[in-house]
Formats: structure tokens, sequence, C-alpha cells
């Protein structure tokens, strides 16, 4: 038992195991803190600190997880990425250039006033079409944009011009 006691120490120790460890949970106890730092500029109780930082570091994880899991999303270079999916058997691939900087969009509001920003900024993409909102069952919305301009797009054919 002393044997790969000993064994053990002298592998963590010859691979240099222990600052590896080191190093990775020090750049992400700085993540976390930093995330912390952000979202206590919005809110000042610490449960909700810590709910709104958890939300955003499991969501995050989520997706990470889902597209290992898929390997749907693969970077080809050069800021572009190949999406792979399929439907009913049919195999579909899509080049896609993520838009840069910030979502022009702050805020969705339907008819009855109430927020949908989660649920529709997804299809704020690349290959956005105001079809695929509408096709949720909304038949008003008011788009709040970054450049304090409020928008309201109807249930319409037409692209909408401030996206």
């Amino acid at each position: 038992m002393l044997f790969y006691a000993i064994l053990i120490t002298v592998i963590i120790l010859y691979t240099e195991l222990h600052l590896i460890v080191y190093r990775s949970m020090c750049l992400n106890y700085n993540r976390v803190t930093r995330l912390n730092a952000l979202v206590s500029s919005r809110h000042q109780n610490y449960c909700k600190i810590l709910y709104y930082s958890s939300k955003l570091i499991l969501q995050t994880l989520y997706t990470v997880l889902l597209q290992k899991l898929n390997s749907n999303v693969v970077y080809c270079g050069n800021n572009k990425y190949i999406l792979t999916y399929s439907i009913n058997g049919k195999l579909y691939k899509m080049v896609i250039k993520p838009r840069r900087g910030p979502v022009p969009v702050l805020q969705i509001r339907n008819e009855l006033d109430q927020d949908l920003t989660d649920q529709l900024l997804p299809y704020l993409g690349p290959t956005y079409n105001s079809n695929d909102i509408f096709q949720q069952g909304f038949s008003t919305l008011t788009f709040e944009l970054s450049s304090g301009k409020t928008e309201t797009l109807t249930n319409s054919l037409e692209k909408s011009e401030f996206l």
C-alpha cells in the first residue's frame, strides 16, 4: 500500500499535475469572481447574485454539453462555423458567420406586455426571419433596441428592417 502511495506521489510531482490543477482552479475562481462582479452591478442581494450567476453558468454548461454531444457546430476558421443538422433523415449543413458585438435587441414584449426576450432572442441569429418568431403564436411584438428606439412588429411577411 505504501508503495502505491509513493508511486502516485512521484507521478503527480513528475507530471506537475498539482500545478495544472492549481492553475485551473485559480482561473475558474477568477472567472466566477468577475461574473459575480458583473451580476452584482445589477443586483444587490447576495442570494440574487448567486442565483443569476449560477443560472448563467448552468446555461453555458448546458449549451456546451449539447454541442459536444451532438458535434453539430464545427469551427472552420475566419470566424465561420459549419452547423450540421438532420431533419427527417436528410442531412443539412449551413455556414454561419456570427455577428460581432452586442445583440441589438434589449427586450422583446408581446401584446400582453410579457417579457419574451429569453424565449425569442435565439431566433434573432445570423439567419433571422421575422416569420420564425411569429410561428411561435404571437401577433404583435415590441422590440426595445440598444439604440434607444422602440419598434413594434406585427405579424406580416416582411422582414424587419431594424435587425
